[in-house]
């Protein structure tokens, strides 16, 4: 048996001039409701048979005079109205009735070019049967013309709606179901795509409501954190806060209030819920709502390495590091060339040793390979001579490595 039941009803065809509503004023909460789409989906059935019933589909006029309208066309389901269904639905949780939590009319959800005409239809009841109860509530089949508004609203008498999307969303209240009918009549803007089927939500959701601080009657706010730290030229999250919000039912969840810088405007900047630092120094930040504040104390560091300074910097190192290895090697290249070109007068001593291996190697082979001489070393030359000739050539006398036939020639001459 449903001990409470929550009903309000409204409409409109056509012009809309949506309230501005100041940012600064308003307040972000994230929260969760459980949907159960297949059952507020399941709704359309009972609707279009309900429209269809020529015996019982009547409606009170003006004057509590039954008016019959005959057999009328199904309504399609709007995949599209459905989502604003379900944003309704829980808004309608936080503050009941056609008035949008942010200070808005429930209207300002619809895309106006896409739906010229739209109605709401919003119930709230501790249901046994939700599909069904929610229904019967609507229908209000045993009052007069003017608690017929839903009714109506479902016959389509005041516009001749074409179509509609239906949620329910469960939250710990006492009423516990909120459901929503957003009824729409289709313009040629309105896009096929939006009758095309998708998934059921059936289970949690995050949802998050904008609330103006007007329709705030209770606030709390706890900030994870008091202090936080950031370097000049970096960006930070503020402190997660969480607590409440009371408008017509209370719902806790994560707040987004709108900050205000305190002190120290030139050390820091915000933007939504991030601080960037501009410079070292400390500032405060600080949200105010219904009386009730959260103040965060900002500390801001020496300047932040920007990532692609760094590796441009990086870059130009390496390539200067890279240029310097390549001249180094030049000068190391250069020098080695002068110290091979560099002659000096050999010793009596070395010019014997030389007389002396030549002597034994004369009769050696040798042979020019692209105009250069190449000695080709006997097997049988001892290993020790072959050494000693070895060492010679490669130590700094700064002789060029010739066949052993122009160092004789060389002594020769000497």
């Amino acid at each position: 048996m449903v001990k409470k039941i929550l009903i309000v009803l409204t409409s409109l065809l056509v012009g809309l001039m949506p309230l501005v509503v100041n940012a600064a004023d308003t307040v972000d909460i994230t929260s969760s409701g459980t949907y159960h789409q297949n059952e507020a989906r399941a709704m359309l059935k009972l609707v279009n048979e309900w429209r269809a019933d020529t015996e019982n589909n009547w409606y009170y006029n003006e004057k509590n005079e039954k008016v019959y309208p005959g057999s009328l066309p199904a309504l399609k389901y709007d995949y599209n109205l459905e989502k604003y269904a379900m944003q309704r639905a829980y808004e309608a949780s936080i503050l009941w009735g056609h008035s949008r939590p942010n200070g808005t009319s429930y209207a300002t959800i619809f895309n106006k070019n896409q739906y010229p005409g739209r109605g709401e239809n919003l119930v709230a009841g501790a249901f046994t049967n939700l599909t069904q109860d929610a229904f019967k509530a609507w229908q209000e089949t045993n009052v007069l013309y003017s608690g017929q508004g839903h009714r109506r609203n479902m016959l389509g008498v005041s516009v001749n709606f074409d179509s509609v999307g239906i949620a329910c969303v469960e939250v710990d209240n006492e009423y516990k179901y909120f459901c929503a009918q957003e009824f729409g009549k289709s313009g040629s803007s309105t896009p096929s795509s939006f009758y095309n089927k998708t998934s059921a939500v059936n289970g949690k959701k995050e949802m998050t409501v904008t609330v103006s601080s007007s329709n705030i009657k209770e606030i709390e706010m706890n900030a994870s954190s008091t202090e936080i730290s950031v370097k000049a030229g970096e960006t930070v999250n503020i402190p997660k806060i969480t607590g409440y919000i009371k408008a017509s039912f209370k719902v806790s969840g994560t707040i987004k209030p709108s900050w205000k810088i305190e002190s120290g405007s030139e050390n820091i900047s915000i933007n939504g819920q991030k601080v960037t630092g501009k410079k070292a120094g400390n500032a405060t930040i600080k949200a105010t709502v219904k009386g009730k504040t959260v103040t965060i104390n900002v500390k801001v560091t020496g300047v932040a390495q920007n990532t692609e300074s760094k590796k441009t910097e990086n870059k130009t190192s390496n390539t200067k590091t890279t240029t310097t290895n390549k001249t180094n090697t030049t000068q190391v290249d250069k020098k080695e060339t002068e110290e091979e070109n560099t002659e000096r007068t050999l010793t009596k001593e070395e010019m014997d040793t030389i007389t002396k291996l030549v002597n034994e190697l004369e009769d050696n082979k040798y042979q020019k390979i692209n105009g250069t001489s190449t000695v080709i070393i006997n097997k049988q030359v001892p290993k020790t001579k072959m050494s000693s000739v070895i060492t010679l050539f490669i130590t700094s006398i700064g002789i060029s490595i010739i066949s052993f036939l122009e160092y004789k020639e060389l002594i020769k001459k000497n």
